[in-house]
């Protein structure tokens, strides 16, 4: 008989599964007993108060004159408090959306875990005076556990000054962690030496409306937000078959599959191009398809960036170029 997984956090909640021919009656880990609750082979582990305790399992089946207790020869152990030691990347796009990656220690996804992003008050400067703005509290947004040590969360909308009226400010954010069944407290913090919370200074990114334009194209780079582009054909994510860091080469999607439409400031006949980067989308042109005859299909879209850099950074982002040969019933215009 076996039972897995092996290793859980201390806050409990671990569902552990028994295999093998027999019903278990009750698992044991260490001293304490286990019982099932609808699904026989399925237990809940209960929190513990010390951390990184490791107990030996044993899986107790009934018999004709009561009860066998049968040792798996491994142990359970009960993970620490999770611990924060890093985010990256320290660059929020101000739409929301930008993930980042959270480094510590002992995640788990059982924990279910939720960032609390606090965006600290700021001060500017200006020629009217000093302008204060007070500290946001932001929802809590969900988080998932990549493993033990990495967890991906999404920011949410960012509440600035605008950048118009204070073209530079510092901009210093506390992202704080709660995991179901541990409080976020100085007490538990102090107690094992742990912390689930991390303040930083931030850049913060501006992606403003993008023009259209039309070919050929400029290689010119989006900075770090080219990793998480996305491309949309007429409402339908493309293909993206290289990523570079002065352009996008991507596969449009079968033409059967869209949705001819003129919205977005495209004609009836043609199908709308957007870019994404966390919550902005911006529309870069418009693409139509005619008649052709074994042409192969390519297409490159090259995201144009200027990036001016004091605390606060405002990219400036265009979509240069897009070329596209189909070879179907009708091959694409621009």
């Amino acid at each position: 008989m076996n039972v897995i997984p092996t290793s859980g956090p201390i806050t409990g909640g671990t569902e552990l599964t028994v295999s093998g021919p027999c019903i278990p009656d009750s698992l044991q880990l260490g001293p304490v007993t286990l019982h099932s609750t609808q699904d026989p082979y399925v237990f809940v582990t209960t929190g513990v108060d010390v951390p990184h305790y490791s107990v030996p399992i044993n899986i107790v089946v009934p018999t004709r004159n009561g009860a066998k207790i049968i040792p798996l020869g491994k142990n359970f152990t009960y993970g620490g408090f999770p611990s924060v030691q890093d985010i990256r990347p320290r660059e929020l796009n101000i739409d929301g959306g930008t993930k980042i990656t959270v480094v510590g220690e002992n995640f788990f996804a059982d924990s279910n875990p939720k960032m609390n992003l606090t965006q600290k008050a700021i001060e500017v400067n200006s020629p009217d005076g000093l302008n204060i703005f007070d500290e946001v509290n932001y929802p809590l947004t969900p988080c998932a556990v990549q493993n033990g040590t990495e967890m991906e969360c999404r920011t949410p909308e960012l509440q600035l000054p605008s950048v118009d009226d204070f073209s530079s400010f510092e901009v210093e954010y506390r992202f704080g962690f709660l995991f179901e069944g541990l409080e976020e407290s100085q007490q538990l913090n102090e107690k094992w030496n742990t912390t689930t919370a991390i303040s930083v200074e931030i850049a913060i990114i501006q992606l403003p409306e993008i023009a259209k334009h039309t070919w050929p194209p400029y290689d010119i780079t989006w900075g770090h937000f080219q990793h998480e582009t996305l491309v949309h054909v007429g409402g339908i994510e493309a293909e993206i078959t290289r990523r570079y860091h002065n352009l996008i080469q991507f596969l449009p999607p079968d033409e059967d599959g869209f949705l001819v439409s003129g919205e977005s400031g495209c004609s009836p006949e043609s199908y709308s191009v957007e870019v994404l980067a966390g919550n902005t989308r911006q529309l870069v042109g418009c693409l139509s398809f005619v008649a052709s005859d074994d042409v192969p299909l390519t297409m490159i879209a090259v995201i144009a960036a200027c990036v001016f850099s004091l605390v606060v950074v405002v990219v400036v982002v265009s979509i240069i170029a897009c070329c596209v040969i189909r070879k179907s019933k009708r091959s694409p215009e621009n």
